[in-house]
């Protein structure tokens, strides 16, 4: 059921990009290249394995909270939060980040 959400989550959102490029042509000066921190952040979330990378994508990308995450995913809210903390910490070992403060979700 996540999957099936996320792959029409993906549809809608390439749909709408390309319609937007339709109907936007930029400037020949105006390039757009990913930054590289961009390109680090996907490689380290698909690093994370299957049920963690989920939990992350539904509670940060697509605002959900935690009950909601933890009902879309069959689990309890106190696993979501778990599973999130830990989801942070290796975030943070493989982006490098200084700040590894915990929050709570």
């Amino acid at each position: 059921m996540v999957v099936r959400l996320a792959l029409q989550r993906r549809r809608a959102w390439a749909r709408e990009l390309r319609r937007l490029a339709r109907a936007w042509q930029p400037a020949p000066s105006e390039g757009w290249e990913p930054s590289v921190t961009t390109l680090d952040w996907h490689t380290a979330l698909q690093s994370l394995p299957p049920r963690m990378r989920a939990t992350v994508v539904l509670f940060y990308s697509e605002d959900l909270s935690t009950a909601q995450t933890a009902s879309a995913l069959g689990c309890s809210p106190r696993t979501v939060e778990i599973q999130l903390r830990a989801a942070r910490q290796r975030l943070s070992t493989q982006m490098k980040w200084e700040d590894t403060e915990e929050t709570a979700p």
